[in-house]
């Protein structure tokens, strides 16, 4: 196996043109499960662990793209219906919890996580069912057999206090978000460099919508950047705009909103520059 996992490092190289993830970042992956959860699988190399966060099938959700509220079992075949495929439930993880998730797969990537060749080969060659290409498959799978047991952790939100359980608005029982994370959900998904450097960003409004960037700066905060200002202005007819000089940082935002980006020096005493339009206020 070693000659093989050779070549697909060197073809992980050659197609992992802004990738998820390069083999050295951190990356957070919304996946499908097989009974209606998701899994919420984060890569971490600065810990060498891999952790997956499962939010129950019966939590409900606010649904990004003003779709109203749903339970996360349905995210999945309602982004079908929608013509969206699985980043309507990559979105909404985003904005309920916070979770700088920033790629998503149905069930057939699975195996990711859990370190078991063979079945990871399987998802390596599962096309449609993911926004993540056959570099960033490679990348992951490469990552995953080098993670010992002890160093995959699992977790359960409803376990955690950011979930609450309560009657919801089909009549039946299960488990809404809370406003605060835990302290050690940050750990998870934080980003140490982030932190060590205090890397700090300036938002941009432009949405002509209440809150849309206090929430955009509270997953900033999760991820380890500190939203240190806010500017609002007038709408604006575009989607969105990460700007900066760390790349690696720039790419990471981007891809969470699916924003365009420029690799610049930010102007004013500032790290990182997101510009945020009407298009992403609707789409939020």
């Amino acid at each position: 196996l070693i000659p093989l996992f050779v070549i697909l490092g060197i073809i992980a190289y050659i197609f992992c043109t802004d990738c998820h993830f390069g083999g050295k970042n951190k990356v957070s992956i919304a996946i499908q499960g097989k009974e209606g959860e998701i899994i919420v699988s984060t890569f971490d190399p600065e810990a060498g662990e891999i952790t997956n966060i499962t939010i129950p099938a019966n939590t409900q959700l606010t649904v990004s793209r003003q779709l109203g509220s749903w339970k996360s079992k349905s995210l999945w075949k309602l982004g079908e219906n929608e013509k969206m495929g699985g980043v309507l439930m990559q979105e909404s993880i985003v904005r309920n919890f916070h979770f700088p998730v920033s790629a998503w797969a149905n069930d057939k990537h699975l195996a990711l996580a859990e370190g078991k060749i063979f079945p990871m080969l399987g998802s390596l060659f599962s096309f449609g069912g993911s926004n993540m290409g056959f570099g960033d498959k490679i990348n992951l799978i490469i990552y995953s057999l080098g993670v010992s047991g002890g160093k995959r952790i699992d977790m359960n939100l409803e376990n955690t206090s950011y979930l609450r359980k309560e009657k919801l608005v089909d009549g039946e029982m299960g488990y809404v978000p809370t406003s605060k994370i835990p302290n050690n959900l940050l750990v998870v998904f934080g980003s140490q460099e982030y932190g060590r450097m205090g890397y700090k960003a300036v938002i941009k409004d432009n949405t002509g919508k209440l809150y849309v960037a206090q929430e955009v700066g509270s997953t900033l905060e999760v991820l380890g950047i500190k939203a240190a200002s806010v500017d609002k202005g007038e709408k604006m007819d575009f989607d969105c705009l990460v700007r900066g000089e760390n790349k690696t940082m720039v790419n990471e935002v981007s891809l969470i909103y699916s924003c365009g980006k420029k690799y610049e020096k930010p102007e004013g005493n500032f790290d990182l520059v997101v510009e945020l339009g009407e298009k992403f206020g609707k789409r939020y």
